[in-house]
């Protein structure tokens, strides 16, 4: 790896293609990084280090490095947590050192490599359609080292070509899936000066090490075990015409390979280190023993490993494949250090404002134990991730969980890993840092025809104005906290043309996501959710060629304290229906009045488990259906007056549907005015509510769109596919989830995202419910051909932020998706 000095002389570049910001078209700063590996690859130049977070879902990429560093300022490309997954990588250029990757070779060589003085360094490689690391002709200095390489029966693991020097394979575990193809694991042809050192090699009953025309070949301190076959090659084979220039001892080997020999060399087959030393001066610290099978404890079982390895071999690290220090006076043979637990050290970070990740790094493997790891997160929930996998594929220095706490607090997390001969248990304290919800009389902070909150003016084409969202006009509880998010009704009025509103942080970059789409002419709301910057500020963005008006009705805060509500959210329960007399009111609401719903209590469970709490505010979508005139819906608590402030705004004849998050009065009731000279009727799903003790924190994020069928975002597939009649949209929403826990995904309650409809083939409605599940009878949206339609949705989710988008539809229509945030 590049000594700091070495990567100072040129640029870091980020790579996140999970970033909200990401973009392959910048310069690849942390604030803007590149969405894929190959864009920061083709920008690389000498001395630059690429730093790559995240995994890949759906479709692997493959990737090609095609610029060349030089010897004193390489091209770095590493981790910067978990591995990163890539599909076939291709190494043209020179001076490139490559870690920290999953690669995955599909049909093909996992890494071919043609540049010299390449590294490759604590990597997962899997080839399945040729050599796991294919290397070109007359490449020098070529490295690989401490990384996990697997080849499905075309093999072999790494394939020298002819001319190729100077080539160190250290420390690495490799694995060949095949049985009697005489498939060797390292395969040298025509090659100078090889150190094949330190690896313990499962060699499938194949050749564990080839020979060929070759000179000046090292090979020590290497493990060779096949395992139990039936059938198989030599653990060593070296031709005539390489025996001469070739160095072997110090490893040790197996007389298991079926009708195979442990030495095949210069043409003759040796069963014994002894007769193989007598004959050849060669092995004399070798031992052969009856089984060596790499995949279980067997290693363990027989101390000939431990601690017997020549530490002046060419090649030889001073730590095993998981970055332990060996434990004795000299190194152990094979890619890793044989001993039991003998120190560890628990990590803790905060991976979002509620979810905390745990790593547990161990000196030493408990080989043989069946190790298994409790980690018991303080709140009630517990994780058991054992017993652990014994093998070389387990890494012991990385044991990680993740957990995603639903409320607010400080934890006691403690880890405890047992093994046959002992407990290990640490314990640290985590404090998460999520928002509740605080409701307010909703309030007008925005009005661009009278100049509240902006000037007196219409949001120009592609113009933004900035909003205070806690302008002295709302009345809020004392000591509320440290405002994160707004709930907001905005609408556009007097437009002059079709256009779209983005609403997003103060201060933050302009995201690729909207809220509110409008058309010439016509009054259209949206409820927005929105991360509001350090000012208090929240951006509202004109993405169109047309002006509008905007006006803006406070509904709420998120605030970072204990001193709000929780969210808890449930299936979409109808809680209103005038048309049928549900929740009390039979018929139209006439011009001008107000009725009154009584909401249920918060309730979470069943049965003797069922707990219950106030519901101090509720998420409702409501849809006005059949008004005889043009009118507005104002949603407020029961015992306050009628504030100057509105939910909903229809046309004679339209159903208009809209989320609705209002606050509950004393008696336990919301009042819905009828704002209009005419009649409207009146339905109202009940999506969740907030109480002091149940539900989940808040997360508010930077808007990021998750699913675009017009152009495939979040498809992952070939070719964008719209929302097909009367099924689900394709998509991948868990691509773009924050990171989950072992326990299955599931520490995500609910998704705050706005959904939109564009260019319906048909009228129809868009139902969002968890996965797995049963589509509710309640819809989110409705439509008509042909029109641009938004909704903001609170949708439970499933495992793996899972969710469904229902197209209740004889027509196909385009959904967008733009996540906000979402609850713990």
């Amino acid at each position: 790896m590049p000594t700091q000095a070495e990567a100072a002389t040129g640029t870091t570049l980020y790579v996140n293609g999970t970033s909200a910001a990401c973009t392959d078209s910048g310069a690849g700063s942390q604030t803007a990084p590149f969405c894929t590996i190959q864009a920061a690859a083709t920008a690389a130049t000498a001395g630059d280090t690429v730093l790559i977070t995240g995994s890949v879902y759906g479709a692997i990429k493959n990737l090609t490095i095609a610029h060349s560093g030089t010897a004193a300022a390489p091209i770095v490309f590493e981790s910067t947590g978990p591995r990163y997954t890539v599909g076939a990588v291709d190494i043209t250029g020179s001076y490139v050192e490559f870690s920290g990757a999953q690669i995955d070779g599909n049909l093909t060589s996992a890494v071919t490599v043609t540049g010299s003085h390449v590294t490759l360094d604590q990597d997962f490689a899997d080839g399945a359609g040729g050599a796991t690391v294919s290397v070109g002709a007359n490449v020098t200095g070529l490295t690989v080292e401490r990384s996990f390489l697997y080849a499905a029966e075309n093999g072999p693991v790494v394939q020298l070509g002819t001319g190729d020097s100077d080539t160190v394979i250290s420390t690495d575990i490799t694995f060949v899936d095949f049985d009697g193809g005489n498939v060797p694991a390292f395969a040298l042809n025509g090659d100078s000066g090889t150190d094949i050192t330190g690896n313990t090699i499962m060699d499938g009953c194949e050749i564990g090490v080839s020979v060929t025309k070759s000179t000046a070949t090292s090979i020590e301190n290497n493990i060779v075990g096949p395992g139990v076959c039936l059938s198989g090659g030599e653990d060593l084979s070296v031709d005539t015409a390489s025996a001469a220039t070739t160095t072997e001892s110090y490893n040790l080997l197996s007389t298991n390979s079926g009708t195979g020999t442990p030495y095949a060399w210069a043409g003759k087959d040796y069963s014994t280190q002894a007769a193989f030393a007598a004959a050849t001066g060669q092995g004399a610290e070798d031992i052969v023993q009856s089984s060596v099978d790499a995949t279980t404890d067997a290693i363990a079982n027989d101390s000939a490993a431990e601690g017997t390895a020549n530490a002046a071999a060419p090649g030889e690290l001073t730590t095993d494949i998981y970055g332990n220090a060996w434990p004795r006076s000299a190194p152990d043979r094979g890619a890793f250090a044989i001993e039991e637990f003998t120190n560890s050290t628990l990590y803790t970070e905060n991976t979002s404002a509620q979810q905390v990740g745990i790593e547990l790094d161990l000196q030493g493997v408990a080989w043989g134990s069946a190790p298994s790891l409790t980690v018991n997160w303080g709140d009630g929930s517990a994780d058991n991730l054992g017993p652990l996998v014994d093998n070389v594929w387990t890494d012991f220095t990385n044991l990680y969980d993740q957990h995603m706490y639903a409320q607010i607090g400080t934890y006691t997390v403690t880890v405890t890993l047992t093994d046959s001969t002992q407990t290990v248990t640490k314990t640290a304290t985590v404090t998460t840092d999520g928002s509740t919800y605080v409701p307010v009389t909703p309030t007008r902070v925005l009005d661009t025809r009278n100049g509240t909150g902006a000037p007196e003016a219409k949001i120009g084409p592609n113009g933004t104005i900035a909003v205070n969202v806690e302008p002295a006009n709302v009345v809020v509880p004392v000591n509320m906290g440290t405002i994160s998010a707004v709930v907001m009704n905005l609408t556009a009025t007097d437009e002059t043309g079709n256009g779209v509103i983005t609403a997003y942080p103060d201060g933050g970059a302009l995201p690729s996501a909207s809220n509110l789409n409008f058309s010439a002419n016509k009054n259209i709301p949206n409820l927005v959710t929105v991360k509001v910057g350090a000012d208090d500020k929240v951006d509202l963005h004109n993405g169109s060629s047309a002006s509008t008006d905007l006006i803006g009705d406070v509904e709420g805060y998120y605030v970072e304290s204990t001193t709000g509500d929780y969210y808890l959210p449930n299936t979409p329960d109808r809680v209103l229906d005038t048309r049928k007399g549900t929740g009390g009111v039979t018929g139209a609401v006439a011009a001008g009045a107000t009725i009154s719903l009584s909401v249920p209590d918060c309730t979470s469970g069943s049965g003797s488990s069922k707990v219950t709490a106030t519901a101090e505010a509720v998420a409702l979508n409501v849809t006005a259906v059949s008004p005889t005139a043009n009118g507005v819906v104002t949603v407020y608590p029961s015992g306050t007056t009628l504030p100057d402030a509105s939910n909903l705004n229809y046309y004679s004849g339209e159903n208009v549907p809209n989320l609705v998050v209002v606050g509950v009065g004393s008696d336990g009731e919301v009042r819905f005015h009828n704002g209009s000279t005419g009649s409207v009727q009146l339905v109202a799903d009940l999506e969740g509510c907030y109480s002091t003790t149940l539900g989940s924190a808040f997360v508010p994020i930077t808007p990021y769109r998750a699913l675009d069928t017009r152009d495939g975002i979040g498809q992952e597939s070939v070719e964008p596919s719209p929302a097909l009649p009367d099924s689900q949209v394709l998509w991948y929403p868990q691509d773009e989830a924050p990171a989950q826990g072992n326990e299955g995904g599931s520490g995500i309650a609910a998704a705050v995202m706005n959904v939109t409809v564009t260019q319906p083939t048909a009228n129809g409605v868009i139902t969002a419910y968890p996965l797995p599940g049963s589509m509710p009878t309640a819809s989110n949206l409705n439509f008509t051909t042909g029109e641009t339609v938004p909704n903001l949705v609170m949708v439970s989710v499933g495992p793996g932020f899972n969710l469904s988008l229902y197209n209740g539809s004889k027509g196909t229509t385009e959904l967008i998706a733009d996540v906000f945030g979402y609850f713990s």
